[in-house]
């Protein structure tokens, strides 16, 4: 008999984790402006919620007049800048917790041989595995798709399809 297989994807930020961490939303701010030698201050950017880094880098360089071919040609100097100084800020004036609901639903489905879990978030991939290791919960996961791979949400779920297809032979209907 072949059993049924399902897959579950979380985010990390107001999902696993009570919203943003300010060391991980202050290293953008810090790396774009070391990369690019511009002066982004940190203020309230509602518009930026739900987006993804490679997103948000994009907004905030569009906003400091730098062209999108410009700013993707020094994109992966960037999220290197902000990895180095999250490593560098990471215990400083916070604790990292999971909510704790999620991490004991996590926990639960990740007994059941029936479901595959996943991650599906904004954040960049170094920085969302550091998140869930912080939390406790990287080992649950089988793998990610992360906001490093495009500024748009949207795409993230056709490559998760992608994924589900190759890797897990879900189908793709």
């Amino acid at each position: 008999m072949n059993k049924s297989r399902y897959f579950i994807a979380f985010d990390i930020d107001d999902t696993l984790v009570p919203g943003g961490y300010p060391t991980f939303r202050d290293s953008i701010y810090a790396a774009i402006n070391n990369t690019f030698k511009v002066n982004i201050l940190k203020e309230e950017r509602p518009y930026l919620s739900g987006m993804t880094d490679r997103g948000i880098i994009l907004e905030l360089l569009k906003e400091e007049g730098i062209k999108q071919k410009e700013a993707i040609k020094h994109i992966e100097k960037v999220y290197l800048a902000m990895n180095q100084y999250v490593n560098e800020n990471i215990g400083q004036n916070h604790s990292y917790i999971a909510i704790e609901s999620a991490k004991k639903f996590i926990k639960q489905l990740s007994k059941e041989k029936d479901f595959i879990l996943g991650i599906t978030t904004g954040n960049e991939e170094n920085r969302a595995i550091l998140k869930l290791r912080l939390i406790g919960l990287e080992k649950y996961f089988s793998f990610g798709v992360y906001g490093h791979l495009s500024k748009n949400r949207k795409d993230l779920a056709l490559r998760l399809k992608m994924i589900l297809v190759r890797d897990f032979n879900f189908s793709s209907k």
